[in-house]
Formats: structure tokens, sequence, C-alpha cells
């Protein structure tokens, strides 16, 4: 990834726009087109959602990589069911200042969290966010920094897979524990 001095875009937002689904990242849109966050600020549609073809998929996918890559801050949050997206550890891994809902499997990644009240507040709490991030003697560079050496070691395929394998035998523990039991 480029050095955060480098990187051209200054607030990414990606993803699809839908009230119901993403009622933060509708928030964060009207942050992004309100003229108010300083630097260039870049919206993009989800990455393969709603493709012609697989063609016009992967183009978009690289698109997405490539902005990450060149994002200094990415807005990312959860649906309304309250669960990480990709897009947390993918910002994280890129490099990315993440501004974005808590979300609890990404708490060793330091990163701008909004409050949980964040739906009553004015798209301004997210402008400010951007912002001060933004601001030459802000630690956001920094945080990001260390964000994406903690993302690279706790977000593998392997610690993923180790993840589903411990869940699956305490699955299959339990159900055992029953059956024991004759609770069956």
């Amino acid at each position: 990834s480029r050095k955060w001095e480098e990187r051209e875009i200054d607030v990414l937002l990606t993803g699809v726009l839908s009230q119901e689904i993403y009622p933060v990242r509708q928030k964060m849109y009207e942050a992004c087109r309100s003229g108010s966050i300083k630097g260039r600020v870049e919206i993009l549609p989800h990455p393969g959602y709603r493709m012609k073809d697989l063609t016009d998929c992967q183009h978009q996918e690289v698109k997405y990589a490539q902005m990450l890559g060149n994002a200094k801050i990415s807005l990312v949050c959860s649906s309304k069911y309250y669960y990480g997206l990709a897009k947390y550890v993918e910002s994280f891994m890129a490099g990315c200042y993440v501004i974005g809902c808590d979300i609890s499997e990404f708490t060793p990644c330091a990163f701008g969290r909004l409050p949980a009240n964040i739906l009553s507040q004015e798209s301004r709490y997210i402008t400010d966010l951007c912002n001060k991030a933004l601001e030459p003697d802000s630690l956001a560079k920094d945080i990001s920094r260390g964000s994406q050496r903690i993302a690279r070691q706790c977000h593998t395929v392997s610690r993923y897979c180790d993840t589903l394998l411990e869940t699956m035998a305490n699955h299959l523990n339990y159900r055992q524990r029953i059956k024991d039991a004759g609770c069956s």
C-alpha cells in the first residue's frame, strides 16, 4: 500500500446505499455529499453487486482495491444486523484510517469509532471526524499503520479457518454432551 502522504483520495465510501439495510452508510453518504469534508472524497458502489457480467465485476474489484490503496480514510459500517463486513479488514489491510461503527471482532484494531447513537447525530459529526483525521498533526496516519499490522496478524484466512474449526468442534462437543445427558 502507498504511504499516507502519497495517497490521493482523502475519504472513500464504498457499498450499497440502502437506508433500510445500511442506515449508517446513508449518514456517511450525506456527510460525503455535503461538501464539508476537506480534500478529495470518492464514493464507489459496492464492488461486484449488480454488474452485468463477470468482466465488469472483475474490473470493479480491481478499481475498489486500487482506490482503497490510494485512500487515507475509509468510511465503513455494519448493516443493521451489526456484524462485521469485509470492508473493515480490507480497509485496515490497505492501510486506511477507518472511521466506522464499533464491531467487537475488530477491537484490536484502532479506528475512529462512531457512537452508538450515530443515527440521531447530524452527518456533520462524521464530517468533523474526517476533517480532524486529515489534519497534519493528527494521529490517523500512525493509527492506520498500527491497525494495518494488527489486521495482517489477526485477520488471515488461516486465522478464520482456525476459528471456524474451533466453533465447529465446540458445537459437536455441545451436541455430544446433550446426547450423553440423555437430552437429545
